[in-house]
């Protein structure tokens, strides 16, 4: 799908690139490099991200969201976001580089950019992996549990939660999808299975799972001992009147705690530069204006920091530059990697040997295909196989694996009559261009169609949304098509 015919390392920009090719572009080049991808916001993070694991499972994905709050809001983080930054941030603790055997992925935003963690050791400390041939006993466990921020309850429900009955261990870990059941025989691990939290029923047997630290920080006596001390030599005796100061000594968590995260450190926090593997050959791919956006966000976040200051003093117990990176730093610890910009344009006058066009373009659909007629759908049918006898590589993609066959029966007949050979493909075999069909039919998440060199790329979403039932000839066929 990609053949670039010059070295990637002297690469500093892509240009001519459609919001939809960026998950097929780091796709490929993670096959030999590891990649650091700045997206825009959280909407093109996941549509990497979904991309990426749905297709690549053979590729490690850290993904790091931005909190999705304004600076210093009165709402915390969402519990699933803190999730996958605890486990991303542990994970690139543990980061070892393996170019033969692993492959590795690591996806932020911009505003995930400026956000401060936890010192890497905070991470380390609250971090353990329970296997079946584990030295951990039940008790240790417990208190490790207990010490890292989870609670414990009746019956675990959510996140950060864990429960004892017996010999019985449940636990919700932060960053996972599913909790766990831990069987004991006295203080050592018997069986450990996945469990449903919702019905309480455990199911697959399993060899091992990581627990994570509850958040970024812990609300335990040393950490409320270092916030009262931060706070106290910022704010001098009127600490005694602050409603947050008084909750937070109590032990009490509240919506907006997290804004208070450098309080609870007693050493500095991190900026996700600190996480990422220096020295591991690192391709740092930035989103489409990226300086622009960059600059935006830290006036963004010195606005709303000055303007909360103004309104409740606690906020002045910290700087801002202590929860939030500035773009000057961000700007030098880029320059630390490989870089390549995205850019949405081609440069046709270019001869920079350091830039490549792709000329990616979006794919428009003809009139004959949008129209009102009844015959709309073996239209498209017909506009695939004209491009296909137009040298043309077509690839039809739907959301769902189930339904491909459903599309393949769709077109089969008009393709056999054209003596055209299809195949069904997964998306991996399409990026890398691993002898080829000239017509294919895959499935992965959605993205917006795109027409690349000779490569079409249709997703059925983008064909779907202009098709209405109608109530004469051809009624049922359009009727199957719908329901893909």
């Amino acid at each position: 799908m990609f053949n670039f015919n010059k070295d990637l390392n002297k690469i500093r920009e892509i240009n001519g690139i459609r919001d939809s090719l960026i998950p097929f572009l780091i796709s490929s080049l993670s096959q030999n490099q590891n990649i650091f991808y700045v997206a825009q916001n959280d909407l093109e993070l996941s549509n990497v991200y979904n991309f990426l694991y749905s297709n690549f499972k053979e590729i490690n994905i850290y993904k790091i969201p931005a909190w999705d709050c304004l600076p210093y809001d009165i709402s915390s983080p969402n519990l699933n976001l803190i999730g996958e930054r605890v486990q991303s941030f542990t994970d690139l603790c543990f980061f070892k580089n393996n170019k033969n055997k692993s492959k590795n992925v690591i996806l932020t935003t911009i505003n995930g950019l400026f956000t401060k963690t936890a010192p890497k050791e905070f991470f380390l400390k609250h971090f353990i992996n329970l296997n079946l041939s584990s030295d951990y006993k039940f008790q240790f466990i417990i208190e490790f549990l207990n010490n890292s921020g989870y609670k414990r309850v009746q019956t675990v429900r959510e996140f950060g939660e864990f429960s004892i009955r017996g010999s019985i261990l449940d636990v919700f870990p932060v960053g996972n999808q599913s909790a766990f059941r831990i069987d004991f025989i006295g203080d050592n691990i018997e069986t450990i299975k996945t469990m449903d939290p919702l019905t309480q029923r455990s199911k697959d047997k399993i060899n091992d799972f990581n627990i994570y630290t509850s958040n970024e920080f812990i609300l335990n006596e040393k950490n409320i001992e270092n916030f009262r001390k931060r706070f106290r030599n910022k704010n001098g005796a009127a600490s005694i009147k602050s409603l947050f100061y008084e909750n937070i000594s109590a032990g009490m968590k509240f919506n907006g705690i997290e804004h208070f995260l450098p309080l609870f450190h007693e050493k500095p926090l991190n900026s996700i530069f600190d996480y990422l593997p220096l020295g591991q050959g690192i391709i740092c791919l930035l989103t489409k204006n990226f300086e622009n956006l960059i600059q935006e966000r830290e006036l963004e976040i010195n606005n709303f920091g000055n303007e909360r200051k103004d309104e409740n003093t606690d906020y002045n117990a910290f700087e801002i530059k202590e929860l939030y990176i500035s773009k000057i730093n961000i700007l030098n610890n880029i320059k630390k990697f490989n870089v390549i910009k995205l850019n949405e344009y081609d440069k046709p006058s270019s001869t920079n040997q350091n830039e490549i066009n792709l000329s990616s373009k979006p794919l428009i659909i003809p009139n004959i295909i949008n129209s009102e007629k009844i015959n709309k759908i073996n239209n498209f049918v017909q506009f695939c196989i004209n491009e296909f006898n137009n040298n043309k590589i077509i690839t039809i993609i739907t959301e769902d694996e189930t339904k491909i066959n459903n599309l393949v029966s769709f077109f089969e007949e008009d393709l056999n009559k054209s003596k055209i050979i299809f195949e069904l493909i997964d998306i991996k075999k399409l990026v890398n261009g691993e002898n080829l069909s000239n017509f294919n039919f895959s499935y992965s998440p959605y993205l917006e169609s795109f027409k690349l060199n000779n490569h079409i790329i249709i997703f059925t979403r983008d064909i779907l949304v202009f098709q209405k039932i109608k109530e004469n000839h051809g009624e049922e066929k359009l009727k199957i098509f719908l329901k893909m």
